[in-house]
């Protein structure tokens, strides 16, 4: 956890002052005060978001027992959250036949793009 909030606040101060896309922002504020606010406001949104990821990750954690990526019958660590989704998410409705067409590829579609959308502000 120590490593994670350490590497993140590194990380954070790397994006923000090479990303060109945070510079720019920067450099369209009216003020020097404005400038300051977003830069504020776009830390305590990272902030939120990487706490988010790890409570996810904790949690995920803590429903697996703690096990390594191999005893889940896995080879890296980063399929441990679609794993999750395709055995364990609510697979949608029931047909008239019985049949459940399941959505769980609808779940791991959202939160890529969510991600991907975030990554890219």
């Amino acid at each position: 956890m120590v490593t994670a909030v350490i590497g993140g606040g590194i990380f954070s101060m790397a994006s923000h002052g090479t990303d060109q896309l945070i510079v720019q922002r920067l450099l369209s504020c009216r003020s020097l005060g404005d400038a300051r606010k977003a830069l504020v406001g776009s830390a305590f949104f990272v902030m939120i978001q990487f706490a988010i990821f790890l409570a996810v990750g904790a949690l995920l954690w803590v429903y697996y027992g703690g096990q390594d990526v191999a005893s889940l019958g896995l080879t890296r660590a980063d399929e441990i959250f679609p794993k999750f989704i395709v055995e364990q998410l609510p697979t949608g409705w029931q047909t008239r036949t019985g049949r459940n067409p399941g959505r769980r590829h609808e779940y791991v579609v959202v939160i890529t793009e969510c991600t991907a959308q975030f990554l890219t502000q």
